[in-house]
């Protein structure tokens, strides 16, 4: 359960944060379930007060790979909760 908090955490981080272009931030969280398989990934532009797990989200991705029998419920419902809110509120915007 914390992991997914952690990965909900760094999804929510990456939409807050309102110095990240609308061009990098979608495909960013359109392609963030891939990011929990990539060995090393991190985002170090953030200026969001929760940077931190952005910037350590390799810890994350590890601890999942490692220690998460049921990661791949978790990688399935983060790709539908991304992409039903990327087309709701980044999509449907003027």
């Amino acid at each position: 359960m914390c992991i997914f908090y952690l990965v909900l955490r760094a999804l929510d981080t990456v939409e807050d944060d309102m110095t990240i272009p609308n061009d990098t931030k979608i495909p960013m969280l359109r392609a963030f379930h891939t990011h929990l398989y990539e060995e090393g990934w991190s985002y170090m532009y953030s200026q969001e007060n929760d940077r931190i797990v952005l910037q350590k989200f390799y810890v994350v991705s590890m601890r999942l790979t490692k220690t998460c029998h049921f990661q791949h419920l978790l990688v399935l419902k983060i790709l539908i909760l991304v992409t039903g809110y990327v087309d709701i509120f980044f999509l449907s915007q003027p």
